[in-house]
């Protein structure tokens, strides 16, 4: 299976610069901008008033294939606030918390090495795809597409958590539409055995946070 990228896959990624470019298919917008980090795609546009409507600043986070899935969103009172609203929101989704107390921070999300996606990422891939609509598909292709999903959901199960980070998702995963919740609790007790182990290594301190 192979899994797009459309920047540097890794746990590292976000803290790469975000490069911003024009959107000139916003026709409407007298200034809109996009850029894509990892999994995720950012836009910030200014709308002017017409008739009735009144002047919208605004930024947009989307996932999924071809970036149709929005997850995130929300008015902002400048275009550069509306960017540094999408940036924070993004790196939010692909960077350690910073608002946890040291002694519970969560350690930055590891590759599965199968996907090129840490384990952060790969949930998200999931999440989009429960939620994108594949109506508009053929057979073949929503079959393709599920495949894909419950691919990437068989790839968390079977690899090892390396952090905190890691051990939640699994866990998360295993006990949502693609584990428990959906009937695959069979093929899960090694899965969350990992996970539990690893917190358990982790609670006496024999488990890396960082």
């Amino acid at each position: 299976m192979s899994i797009p990228s459309n920047a540097p896959a890794g746990a590292n990624a976000p803290a790469l610069p975000i490069v911003w470019r024009k959107l000139s298919e916003m026709w409407s917008a007298t200034s809109a901008q996009r850029a894509i980090v990892d999994a995720y795609e950012l836009i910030a546009f200014d709308i002017p008033p017409a008739g009735p409507h009144p002047r919208l600043i605004a930024w947009e986070l989307h996932t999924g294939p071809q970036f149709m899935t929005g997850v995130a969103g929300g008015p902002a009172d400048s275009f550069e606030a509306a960017k540094a609203a999408a940036e924070a929101e993004v790196r939010r989704r692909l960077n350690v918390p910073t608002d946890t107390p040291a002694s519970l921070a969560l350690a930055r999300s590891t590759v599965i090495p199968a996907l090129g996606l840490t384990f952060v990422q790969a949930e998200d891939r999931i999440t989009a795809g429960l939620l994108t609509s594949t109506d508009h598909l053929t057979v073949k292709e929503s079959d393709a597409f599920s495949e894909e999903i419950a691919d990437i959901a068989q790839a968390i199960h079977e690899t090892a958590p390396s952090t905190l980070s890691d051990a939640i998702v699994k866990l998360r995963v295993a006990t949502g539409p693609l584990g428990l919740e959906g009937g695959y609790g069979a093929c899960l007790i090694e899965a969350v055995r990992q996970a539990t182990e690893f917190l358990e290594r982790l609670h006496e301190g024999t488990a890396p946070r960082l």
